[in-house]
């Protein structure tokens, strides 16, 4: 028999072996450094699933004219009944699901409503809400259908657990105070409640809210984050944050804390319902007399460090800045007047100041100038330590009959040497000099 040739061994068993070695190694290497990296965060995924987690805000359903017509059939006997379509859409209509008579005809003809519905009842409320309709016996109907909902809807279950909040009588309250315990914004808030932002009840708790954080038990704490949050609201009535804004102008911490007290003359320049005092007087109809001087005080007290620090470049030999910023509180209204170099020079800070203080005016001549409003008398400083000069205002009003205007001012019709009240030169006892001049006119220092 004829042996076959010896075949070439293809399964070398010290190769292979070699190899798996090599795989295993590999594998443990990945292994270990799968193991040392940060694990997957699946943001996506978890904000997918906390969405499926929140009860979808309730879309307001709008009511027909001619479901309101059947309503008034109803109303006139002509009609017997209402369809499950017209009643749904008039529990969304303000004007009807707020009458008591629409109450009792769903106790009688639809006593069980369907969570949509129900909502929209509550909501209803919250729109029309007031103190007399909180206590009303239309808005104990809904109590009583909310206390007895039992089905899955997880908003309406919530607004159950905390009927006292939502549907009682110091509601807004509560809320108010739900807000501030959890410093959340207002959008936030509502968010977490379900509750429509542009409602008369949510317009009287973020009220609350803001007199709560303007409190004098919160008043060492109150943040001024926070509280600018809670004012720059967007849905405010005129009339109530006109109210508040005098309260948080008038605000201890405003007197005592310069950062608190900056970052609200910023805000209050910048909303479109104020602005300067100065410059939009009717703006400011509705804030009190009070917060209003001393939202002027504080525009004058800039104006001064302005002037003096930055114009003047620190150079004031003659102490004028002190001098003036003892009279802050008798000052109706003051401008720097920068000539061009100044303006040039100080740009940045100029930049970095627009909105909070700085309103300065154009001068044509050689020094920078400044304007003290006392009402009865106008003070004019310059930026040479020359000499101020005093006018009555009769005779101001006719050198310049806009204190405001844009053209530029002349330096040397705010030299007038024959029509001023008064012209100190800076040196000696000029002081008491200035201080007497006005003393003659009934301003006095501050306290």
């Amino acid at each position: 028999m004829e042996i076959p040739p010896n075949l070439p061994n293809d399964f070398d068993l010290p190769a292979s072996l070699g190899n798996l070695k090599n795989s295993l190694k590999w594998l443990r290497t990945e292994t270990k450094a799968v193991s040392e990296r940060e694990p997957p965060k699946f943001d996506q995924l978890k904000k997918a699933i906390a969405a499926l987690a929140q009860e979808k805000t309730a879309k307001h359903i709008f009511c027909p004219d001619e479901f309101l017509r059947q309503w008034q059939e109803l109303l006139a006997k002509r009609r017997t009944s209402l369809e499950w379509r017209v009643v749904r859409a008039l529990c969304w209509e303000p004007s009807i699901a707020t009458e008591i008579n629409f109450h009792h005809y769903l106790d009688q003809a639809w006593p069980e409503l369907n969570p949509r519905a129900l909502r929209g009842l509550i909501i209803v409320c919250h729109i029309r809400w007031s103190k007399e309709l909180a206590q009303s016996q239309m808005i104990e109907y809904v109590r009583q259908r909310l206390a007895g909902y039992i089905g899955p809807n997880r908003t309406l279950k919530r607004w159950r657990d905390a009927a006292a909040m939502i549907l009682g009588y110091q509601g807004t309250l509560k809320f108010g105070k739900e807000i501030v315990r959890q410093k959340l914004s207002i959008a936030e808030a509502c968010h977490q409640w379900q509750l429509d932002e542009q409602s008369k009840y949510v317009s009287e708790a973020v009220e609350i809210a803001t007199d709560m954080c303007l409190s004098s038990q919160r008043s060492a704490t109150c943040d001024i984050q926070y509280l600018l949050g809670l004012l720059g609201w967007k849905n405010w009535l005129k009339e109530s944050f006109k109210r508040v804004i005098s309260l948080a102008i008038t605000h201890e911490r405003a007197q005592h804390d310069e950062q608190w007290r900056e970052r609200l003359i910023v805000f209050v320049l910048n909303h479109e319902w104020l602005g300067d005092p100065r410059l939009r007087a009717t703006n400011w109809v509705g804030v009190s007399t009070e917060a209003r001087k001393r939202f002027i005080q504080w525009l004058s007290k800039a104006d001064i460090v302005f002037f003096f620090d930055h114009v003047l470049r620190h150079h004031d030999p003659h102490g004028r800045r002190n001098f003036w910023l003892r009279y802050v509180g008798s000052l109706a209204q003051s401008r720097p007047l920068l000539r061009h170099d100044d303006e040039t020079r100080l740009a940045n800070e100029i930049k970095r100041k627009r909105g909070a203080s700085v309103s300065y005016g154009r001068i044509n001549g050689v020094a920078s100038s400044f304007l003290l409003d006392f009402g009865s008398i106008i003070a004019v400083e310059f930026s040479t330590s020359g000499a101020i000069y005093f006018y009555k205002r009769q005779i101001f009003n006719t050198i310049v009959p806009n204190f405001w205007q844009w053209n530029e001012f002349s330096e040397r019709n705010l030299k007038r040497s024959d029509d001023n009240a008064g012209r100190i030169v800076h040196r000696g006892d000029w002081q008491s000099e200035a201080a007497n001049i006005l003393a003659k006119y009934g301003i006095r220092p501050d306290r």
